[in-house]
């Protein structure tokens, strides 16, 4: 049984990134990926196994006391499709009313997830060639909690 936490340690944040874009450089090819910038601002919420071992997680910061920015989005194949990315922005959303926050915003590439935001409520509010990418296209969403729940 996985356990799910929420962390501020940079580590976890890492952990998430390099792994999506280990995922992205599979799906596109070589990209040109520097260190994660640390920032206090930065949350992790993080899927560990029994044992404490990082399996995947969403890195998000409060980017203005009105808004969440989910950064980073991994799950690895064996969480995907059992309801473990549910759980997830169902704790993002809670975590954007318990701050008093009016809306969460991410984008997502074509090659990764887009359908998946809209099925949790997300709104689309921009579609654009992914830079340097043109086979591929960008998606921004928006879930407010005016919304509700959306799932």
């Amino acid at each position: 049984m996985e356990n799910i936490v929420i962390s501020d340690r940079y580590e976890d944040a890492d952990f998430v990134y390099r792994k999506l874009f280990d995922y992205n450089i599979s799906k596109v090819g070589p990209l040109a990926v520097g260190p994660l910038k640390k920032k206090e601002s930065m949350k992790t919420i993080l899927v560990c196994s029994e044992t404490g071992t990082p399996l995947g997680g969403m890195v998000y910061e409060q980017k203005s006391p009105e808004e969440l920015y989910v950064a980073y989005f991994w799950l690895p194949e064996s969480l995907r499709g059992h309801g473990m990315g549910v759980k997830i922005v169902d704790i993002l959303k809670k975590e954007a009313v318990r701050l008093h926050c009016r809306k969460v915003s991410l984008y997502t590439s074509s090659f990764q997830a887009p359908g998946f935001y809209p099925k949790m409520g997300f709104r689309l509010t921009k579609q654009e060639p992914t830079p340097n990418y043109p086979a591929y296209t960008d998606s921004y969403f928006e879930w407010n909690p005016e919304d509700g729940n959306g799932n």
